[in-house]
């Protein structure tokens, strides 16, 4: 279900949902893009019935500090080499971010 509070991207332009109310019965959702344009959806994000281009919700991008220490490549040596003060040991994976 498409969000009001929340920014969208349709063909690679973002923008804002305007309304989850708008006069077409199938179509209630009023997106607008920053360029200006306006465009109607269903309210899963649709654009035609049937076809598969949809609104896509654009996540927040925060940053956080990360400081030099290095990676380790095993639970067992991250936890051995781990400080007092550690608050988390976290797993990911190279390319996929924090």
């Amino acid at each position: 279900m498409i969000d009001m509070n929340k920014k969208y991207a349709f063909e690679g332009e973002e923008g804002t949902v305007l309304t989850v109310t708008g006069s077409l019965p199938a179509f209630p959702v009023v997106w607008q893009s920053w360029t200006g344009s306006l465009k109607t959806f269903t309210c899963d994000g649709r654009y035609e019935i049937g076809r598969g281009v949809k609104l896509i919700e654009v996540k927040p991008t925060r940053w956080i500090n990360v400081y030099p220490c290095g990676g380790y490549s095993s639970k067992e040596d991250a936890d051995y080499n781990s400080a007092e003060n550690r608050i988390a040991c976290i797993e990911y994976t190279e390319g996929e971010g924090l």
